[in-house]
């Protein structure tokens, strides 16, 4: 009897830890609550995740530039009512059923001038930051995201990196920074350190040529052979660190991280979360802790003063996209690549 007894537990505990390493296989994809049906009252915090890309064409949102030539350099966005928050106000999804996502691209490919979106400032332009080497593919962020630094990860167990998730485009057009394009989830790449995981959704956008084709992460090692082995490098020269380690998933498991992702942003709206480091002032999400008026917003807008400066041209050796690569052991990428 006792011997049975034993068999039982150590069963039972082999079966608890299957179950505890494949957790991301039930993980159930977070859906946004239906959409309201009555128009021109902002949507609650989630619905307006699952919009479609016609919503976002109704918005008719644009960017708005300030302080050109200049360190100060920001991109503001407005749509046909007012300004609007990048990070907050910009559906997450394009098309939800599809996986087609909206990315803001912050730094376009081959260029070493780092933009990203600005956590801090109100509305959230996107403002210059750090950078020591060039990009090698269109980088940038999804909206209505967020990786919580004080929350354990789903998936890793370790913090977020409290960022918006970032994505590759590893398509063959390079965009401008600001742009936001539609792109198709393919996979999702998580690199660990100091205790943090910090997730990078692969991407293709939706108008390049080899995007019929490429579907997910076998289709990436297929047509663009050596892109994640170069995004791999890239990223150690960036953050390098003795405990680095990375590992890629497919796209069921970067359609979850993403899900994840988004309902800890809605989370942090919503006000069960508190992240004194991050303007949450948004002009479309009803029931949020951050919405104001378009008036209010516009007034923030206004109150900054952006000079102008002269344009310059800076002649180094990252003018050339290939020339970093002895420096930095990145691998450049043939046409057929990229």
């Amino acid at each position: 009897m006792a011997c049975c007894i034993q068999i039982l537990l150590l069963a039972s505990c082999v079966y608890s830890l299957k179950a505890a390493f494949e957790t991301h296989k039930d993980y159930q994809v977070y859906h946004p609550p239906k959409k309201e049906t009555s128009r021109g009252k902002g949507t609650t915090v989630g619905e307006h995740s699952n919009k479609t890309l016609a919503h976002f064409n109704e918005m008719k949102v644009v960017k708005v530039e300030r302080g050109m030539n200049t360190d100060n350099y920001s991109i503001f966005y407005r749509s046909a009512r007012g300004p609007i928050s990048p990070l907050h106000d910009i559906p997450l999804y394009s098309d939800y059923n599809k996986h087609i996502v909206n990315m803001i691209v912050e730094t376009p490919a081959w260029t070493n001038e780092k933009m990203l979106i600005n956590l801090k400032q109100p509305l959230n332009p996107i403002t210059k930051g750090i950078n020591i080497i060039p990009f090698v593919s269109n980088y940038g962020a999804l909206p209505q995201t967020w990786q919580n630094p004080n929350q354990n990860d789903t998936f890793t167990g370790q913090k977020g990196d409290g960022n918006p998730l970032d994505v590759f485009d590893i398509g063959r057009k390079t965009f401008k920074a600001g742009d936001i394009i539609q792109v198709k989830v393919l996979a999702v790449m998580g690199f660990n350190y100091d205790g943090k995981t910090n997730w990078k959704i692969i991407g293709l956008h939706v108008d390049d040529p080899k995007a019929p084709q490429v579907h997910n992460l076998e289709g990436i090692q297929r047509n663009f052979t050596r892109i994640l082995r170069t995004i791999v490098n890239w990223h150690k020269a960036w953050v390098p660190n003795e405990n680095f380690t990375q590992e890629t998933k497919d796209r069921e498991f970067a359609y979850n991280v993403i899900a994840d992702c988004n309902k800890q942003w809605v989370h942090l709206m919503e006000g069960k979360v508190k992240a004194p480091e991050i303007s949450l002032i948004n002009t479309y999400i009803k029931g949020s802790e951050g919405r104001v008026s378009f008036e209010t917003a516009e007034d923030e807008l206004d109150k900054r003063n952006y000079p102008t400066g002269r344009p310059t041209t800076v002649w180094g050796m990252y003018d050339d996209p290939y020339a970093y690569t002895t420096a930095y052991t990145l691998e450049p990428l043939t046409s057929d690549e990229h």
